[in-house]
């Protein structure tokens, strides 16, 4: 509600100048097309949400609408006169697919996770999605990957449209949709779909429609099971697969050295970040970061700190520095793994 009542106060602030001063504070000339468009824009939002929440918030929406009318001919003296706003398009109808299709690969990937044992915060080399349709493979490794990364911890996403190379294809009728149709012939149409080879499966894919006892059948009406086809020489606990029919997720498992380093920083980063707030300490407050190794073989981290020297700076803005650096007076001691932390508020 407050950036709402915040959006409609500097959009008011600025078109009820005469001058139009405030266009600076957008980096926009006074004259410039694209600063008329920013503002039509807004309006349209502005008034599509105050008539969207008028039956919720009938007054504080009423004082807004009264406000937009200023600058507006031709509209309605109340928002409760207005028409409820309608959707418009099918833009949100594909914004729906393409998130439905992420949560699917999400689902599966964690699916693989958990089958072997293998936590969120343990980072992946690989993931493979296997798809026919272009458009799918488009929206998880292009306009989603970012999303689907981050949320499976994966290094990197391959699409692959060649059903063959890593699945297995078999048929199956789709019995919710087709036995009131053929009736009887239910029977006979089961037998025989499940009887398509390979090479029928692909070529009913590529057409449409398959005919079976005179019976014609469109894509919605068999179902095409993919299965995992694992690569020659290679097991279950190094590459594994998880489906939904529709869509086969491929996880790489192999162990990773340089994975295996992310890891250990990445718990590092979270557990400083954790002494930060344990110690009440404000985002822009500097901390030096003190470490020593606890094993009786200080070589492996050191090794994997030093490895991931750059990305601890890069988050915590500072570098770990050795233990004997540590001045009297800093505070919060920590065991983390094999290593010691000590956080050192900067005066």
């Amino acid at each position: 509600m407050w950036p709402f009542a915040c959006l409609h106060i500097g959009f008011l602030s600025i078109i009820n100048d005469d001058n139009l001063s405030g266009a600076s504070n957008f980096g926009l000339a006074v004259n410039d097309v694209y600063y008329i468009q920013v503002f039509l824009r807004a309006y349209l939002v502005l008034l599509t949400s105050c008539k969207a929440m008028a039956p919720f918030t009938p007054f504080f929406t009423e004082v807004l609408y009264q406000n937009l009318r200023k600058v507006s001919s031709g509209v309605e003296e109340s928002i409760h006169y207005c028409s409820f706003p309608q959707e418009e398009g099918k833009g949100g109808e594909r914004i729906e697919q393409s998130v439905g299709r992420m949560m699917t690969i999400i689902d599966l990937a964690r699916n693989i996770r958990e089958r072997h044992n293998k936590p969120l915060k343990t980072p992946l080399k690989e993931m493979v999605v296997v798809h026919p349709d272009a458009e799918f493979l488009d929206d998880i490794a292009g306009k989603l990957k970012e999303y689907v990364l981050e949320e499976l911890n994966v290094k990197s996403i391959v699409p692959c449209n060649d059903l063959l190379k890593y699945a297995s294809l078999r048929a199956e009728p789709d019995f919710s949709v087709l036995g009131k149709r053929l009736g009887k012939s239910m029977g006979i149409v089961a037998k025989d779909v499940k009887a398509m080879s390979l090479e029928d499966i692909l070529a009913f894919e590529k057409a449409g429609e398959v005919t079976f006892a005179s019976h014609c059948l469109k894509l919605t009406d068999i179902k095409i099971i993919r299965g995992f086809k694992r690569p020659d020489n290679m097991t279950e606990e190094e590459i594994d697969a998880a489906g939904d029919g529709d869509v086969l997720v491929i996880l790489d498992l192999h162990p990773d050295e340089s994975l295996f380093e992310a890891g250990v920083a990445r718990e590092v980063v979270n557990r400083i970040q954790k002494l930060r707030k344990k110690a009440a300490l404000e985002p822009t407050d500097m901390v030096e970061v003190y470490f020593n190794s606890l094993d009786e073989d200080e070589s492996t981290s050191r090794q994997i700190l030093n490895s991931q020297e750059q990305y601890i700076r890069d988050v915590l803005g500072s570098c770990l520095l050795p233990l004997i650096m540590m001045p009297p007076h800093a505070i919060y001691p920590l065991v983390i793994l094999p290593v010691l932390l000590v956080l050192n508020l900067m005066s």
